[in-house]
């Protein structure tokens, strides 16, 4: 699963998640801090989830203009031994799109476990 896909898996199960829990207010359980708690992980988790997806693109626009600029000036560019340009993505702002995207994750499980909180504590 790719990067992309699980940033719509945690959309998806987030935005549902954040339904389903105000479901609770609805049925008069009330609004404890257990379920301030998840509406806010829920939500924090879909905006990282956006960030990632800018700071993604940003990052693919960026490699594009490298691969760009490398065609316009040959000169600039690495030559390999095979012939064959090789352009690897990586580095400090490739890992800051994989701790948001982690981050995401993170707060998508911090939400179901605060919810869990909450419908055990009203039971």
């Amino acid at each position: 699963m790719n990067s992309h896909e699980k940033d719509k898996v945690v959309v998806s199960i987030s935005s549902a998640a954040l339904g389903f829990t105000l479901a609770f207010v609805n049925a008069g359980s009330g609004t404890p801090v257990a379920l301030y708690v998840a509406w806010a992980a829920f939500a924090l988790s879909v905006i990282a989830v956006l960030i990632s997806f800018d700071l993604n693109g940003l990052q693919l626009r960026r490699a594009i203009g490298r691969i760009d600029s490398w065609e316009r000036n040959p000169r600039g560019r690495p030559e390999p031994e095979d012939g064959n340009l090789t352009f690897t993505l990586g580095g400090r702002r490739w890992k800051t799109v994989d701790l948001v995207n982690s981050i995401s994750i993170y707060l998508l499980v911090t939400g179901i476990v605060a919810t869990v909180v909450h419908v055990w504590s009203v039971s």
